[in-house]
């Protein structure tokens, strides 16, 4: 629990404080109580239970409902909680004389990376645009500072019981996504979609976001016989429960690597349940990514580990590999799905590849600088909507084109040494439960990037929260000064 200076004395004046608001807010405005409520149990969390509020964050990030402001504007409540929590954290750490920035390879990266997005603010052509891009980065980012932070103070326990709310959390994303998929064989297609348009959608995205949603779906795809509706479950489209799954899956697998009982089944049971759920989502970015880590991750294994237990990799290694030609030589919707990867001559990506040669014009007439963040799809389309949905499907290419080639450099800066570092804890400390974790989250930065070749998912605050959670722990890692001698 929270030592906090003083705190005898703290206590009692927040209790009068919660009394004095709750009297003049009940008189003055009543409707406000609710959210003023909500603001006093948060700020009481964060000053008293810090760590069990970050515990609880990550737990519940995928399912923080929109804050629906006006129109036009939906807020996720995780950005909000998000900064009541940084404040908090900056004023406990400077009472407590433990404030400490992770000046290391993958802090100074992202910190490099805030200060040049921030830059673009100053030659965007569209400025409106641009700020409401530059303010999710900056709303979403300071998870980093604050899980740095706590990881710091609380150590290795600590971390553990985070990352195991963080896989926990995924079960209902990975259980409703089988749900929401096999419905449609007994429901129909159509009343899913009228249950999200008018129920879930709003709620969980946002009102505005929901309307963009369904006038631009991207939740079907051709299977020949029909079209099928895509597992999305809890996300706005397929592409970004992919990418949450790129997260969920790998740190599932882990912590059934070592629990123990019951527990150990679950937690295995709900990695391989969200495997299946991946193919469900028909996400062929998401598909190599996936492949991507999986070779990574036998790859390792192979070498890192005692000759008995490399029987197990090659009996996992064969399952696949006979696992693989039935899904690509088999005639079922995921073989074809696959296959349409590597036809250049099929319609959607032969529009990818006429993207991709448009971002890339955009970038050469602004390699250093950029257009700006968030104003490619200005530039491609003056009179789109900010809701529209026009960007490179690559998010490279539209960072090459709107931060230029220092924004992409310090991006792939902070990726790269968030890898190096948690790659090397694995291999410095195989056997240990934050080394296994550590093999966990690289395999998912290298199934984030494969599939960051096709989409663009760094707006998606349940996303970049996790990418966050993920850098500070390397962070963590690099302050703790990982020794340079690796046994190989």
């Amino acid at each position: 629990m929270f030592t906090f200076p003083n705190r005898k004395i703290l206590l009692p004046f927040f209790l009068l404080l919660l009394g004095l608001i709750l009297g003049i807010s009940v008189v003055l405005n009543p409707t406000g109580t609710l959210f003023i409520l909500l603001a006093l149990l948060v700020a009481f969390l964060i000053f008293f239970f810090p760590g069990l509020f970050l515990i609880g964050f990550f737990f519940s990030l995928p399912y923080l409902p929109a804050m629906n402001l006006s129109i036009g504007f939906d807020l996720s409540l995780g950005r909000v909680l998000i900064l009541f929590l940084f404040l908090g954290w900056i004023l406990c750490s400077l009472v407590k004389k433990s404030f400490k920035l992770p000046l290391r390879a993958t802090g100074i990266f992202l910190i490099l990376f805030l200060i040049w997005i921030a830059g673009s603010y100053l030659y965007s052509p569209i400025t409106d645009r641009t700020l409401r891009k530059i303010l999710v980065f900056y709303s979403i980012f300071p998870l980093f500072f604050i899980s740095y932070g706590i990881f710091r103070e609380r150590g290795k326990q600590f971390i553990l019981k985070v990352f195991k709310a963080a896989g926990a959390g995924s079960f209902f994303v990975i259980l409703f996504g089988i749900l929401q998929f096999s419905a449609q064989f007994f429901l129909g297609s159509q009343l899913i979609i009228n249950f999200y348009s008018n129920h879930l959608a709003p709620f969980l995205w946002g009102k505005t976001v929901a309307l963009a949603v369904e006038r631009n779906p991207s939740w079907f795809f051709d299977a020949g016989f029909r079209d099928l509706l895509r597992a999305f479950s809890t996300f706005p489209d397929p592409h970004m429960l992919s990418y949450f799954l790129a997260f969920a899956v790998p740190l599932l697998f882990a912590f059934g690597f070592f629990l123990k009982g019951k527990i150990k089944f679950i937690y295995l049971l709900m990695a391989l349940l969200g495997l299946f759920v991946e193919f469900l989502t028909f996400s062929r970015g998401g598909y190599l990514g996936f492949f991507s880590a999986l070779f990574f991750v036998l790859i390792v294994l192979s070498f890192r580990i005692s000759r008995r237990k490399k029987k197990k990799v090659f009996w996992g290694g064969l399952i696949v590999g006979l696992l693989l030609p039935f899904l690509l030589l088999s005639s079922n919707p995921v073989s074809k799905r696959i296959a349409s990867i590597f036809n250049i001559y099929e319609g959607s990506n032969q529009g990818r590849l006429a993207i991709w040669e448009e971002a890339f014009d955009l970038f050469k007439d602004n390699p250093l600088l950029g257009v700006g963040l968030g104003a490619y799809s200005y530039e491609i389309k003056p009179s789109a909507d900010y809701r529209e949905p026009i960007y490179a499907h690559n998010l490279y290419l539209e960072f090459l084109a709107e931060i230029g080639i220092p924004g992409l450099v310090f991006w792939l800066g902070i990726m790269f040494s968030a890898f190096r570092t948690l790659f090397r804890k694995y291999l410095k400390d195989k056997n240990d439960k934050l080394g296994v974790i550590s093999l966990a989250l690289s395999s998912s930065l290298i199934w984030f990037s494969v599939h960051s070749l096709f989409e663009m998912p760094v707006y998606s605050p349940v996303i970049l929260s996790l990418l966050a959670l993920t850098f500070a722990f390397a962070a963590y890692l690099e302050n703790k000064k990982i020794s340079n001698k690796i046994k190989i």
